[in-house]
């Protein structure tokens, strides 16, 4: 987020008091001011300071030019000498108190659960990518929250909407489409999406859950390495393997055709909402898939196992690096 700081600010006697705040705010958190430097009020201002608080000044103008070039910002705000803050500008027109407040504030990252989707979005980010999100989180620039599921989201979302008009600066959401056929997100996940609108930034997953983007090479790895469980695992591996990719992004991982109330072979044998999306698997393979893979299947994620190499093969990163580059210029 850029603050651009009109000259007339630099007139008020209450800026003197709180601009170095305004500056060290600006590189603590990473957010890029912009002034016109020959503007006759800045100059006035600059001049009036001490050497250190020049130096730090001028540093922090460098530092913003650097960074906007490198990393140009998704949002802007205007710090104005306006006596209430228009949030609903296209640019809002921020008081200078407003405006501190929000450079002040941590950018929020919203997911289902903080710990299981946080290693998902790190694990779906390149290298630059992650470095960028973990040395925001040690600067307290950056928190991932947890929402608890789309229906809490939903109600803080719009209780966020209600009392905070920033919040379309400071939060960003994550969550599964849980659709079990392509195209056809869940009720819940609609609504949540629909609550957010234009106005809060989220994504909502192509796939059904984090699970389905979990690479076959990590699988496999699942399925192979633990000798005592070769029985129970590799089947449902091998029966996964028989699998479209279409098939692949929207089974239950977790819980498999039983936990969508289908019965394996038989009658309703997918679960109600899937169509005629495993019409085509034979009897044997749904069987062996009825139950899952396991429950915390999605610790792969957090085990070092699932590869970048791999997620591009698969296709993950062509719908989450352009994701993860949105957030950025967000958090920016």
């Amino acid at each position: 987020m850029k603050a651009f700081i009109e000259d007339e600010v630099f007139r008020s006697p209450d800026f003197s008091l709180k601009a170095l705040s305004l500056f060290t705010l600006s590189f603590q958190r990473g957010h890029p001011i912009e002034l016109d430097e020959s503007g006759a009020a800045f100059q006035r201002w600059l001049g009036r300071r001490g050497a250190d608080d020049r130096e730090a000044c001028e540093f922090v103008i460098r530092f913003s030019l650097e960074q906007e070039s490198r990393n140009p910002s998704r949002t802007r705000v205007i710090v104005a000498t306006t006596s209430k803050s228009d949030w609903d500008a296209e640019v809002p027109r921020l008081t200078l108190n407003d405006a501190l407040k929000l450079l002040e504030k941590p950018f929020r990252v919203l997911l289902e659960d903080s710990h299981t989707d946080r290693n998902f979005l790190l694990c779906m980010a390149n290298e630059r990518q992650r470095r960028f999100l973990e040395k925001a989180v040690r600067d307290g620039a950056l928190r991932f929250d947890h929402g608890g599921g789309v229906e809490r989201m939903t109600k803080e979302v719009e209780i966020d909407m209600r009392d905070d008009p920033s919040v379309r600066f400071t939060l960003w959401l994550l969550f599964d489409s849980d659709a079990r056929r392509p195209g056809l997100p869940s009720h819940g996940v609609r609504k949540l999406a629909a609550t957010c609108g234009p106005r809060i930034p989220h994504h909502q997953l192509r796939r059904r859950f984090i699970e389905n983007y979990l690479t076959l090479n990590s699988l496999h790895g699942w399925a192979y390495s633990d000798r005592t469980r070769l029985r129970s695992r590799v089947p449902v591996f091998e029966a996964f393997m028989k699998m479209s990719d279409v098939q692949r992004h929207h089974y239950n991982m977790k819980r498999g055709f039983a936990g969508d109330g289908g019965a394996g072979a038989g009658t309703n044998r997918s679960g109600p909402g899937a169509g005629d999306l495993y019409d085509d698997l034979g009897d044997d393979n749904r069987e062996a898939l009825k139950g899952g893979f396991a429950q915390d299947i999605a610790s792969l994620y957090a085990e070092n196992v699932v590869q970048e190499r791999d997620l591009h093969r698969e296709g993950a990163l062509a719908e989450m690096t352009p994701v993860i580059d949105d957030l950025i210029a967000r958090i920016l």
